[in-house]
């Protein structure tokens, strides 16, 4: 039963924010972004382990189901508004989507002169530096 029911499961929302995770970070930030989402998946799993049956004894399996239900359409709605598409984009031109409109402007020309990225093996370092390192200095 297991094998026929196994190839099956990557088919749910399951590695959707694992592959987020794979691209969405700079190189600078991907070691703490990704530790960041695993964290943060941990702990909703032992929340959703920790409450599921009192929950259930209170409103229901109905009621529950039906909870996390409406928890994924809202979910789903806040990706579909909310996430940028990384479809065919540079790891520079992916950085660009997040920076503030000032150094998105300055980079995006920098970007521009070099090559345009694109996925097309232009490199451009876009000297974005985390807001702790400019806070420092």
């Amino acid at each position: 039963m297991f094998q026929l029911i196994s190839p099956l499961s990557p088919v749910g929302a399951g590695p959707g924010p694992w592959t987020v995770n794979a691209e969405i970070y700079p190189l600078w930030a991907r070691s703490v972004g990704n530790s960041l989402a695993t964290v943060t998946n941990w702990v909703c799993n032992f929340i959703v382990s920790q409450f599921f049956l009192t929950v259930t004894r209170t409103i229901t399996s109905w009621g529950t189901f039906l909870g996390f239900a409406v928890i994924c359409v809202l979910a789903s709605i806040f990706v579909y508004l909310v996430l940028p598409e990384t479809k065919d984009k540079s790891l520079e031109e992916v950085e660009l989507l997040f920076m503030s409109k000032t150094k998105r402007e300055a980079a995006q020309t920098r970007l521009d002169r070099a090559g345009g990225g694109g996925g097309r093996g232009v490199s451009l370092e876009l000297d974005v530096k985390p807001e702790a390192e400019v806070k420092e200095k």
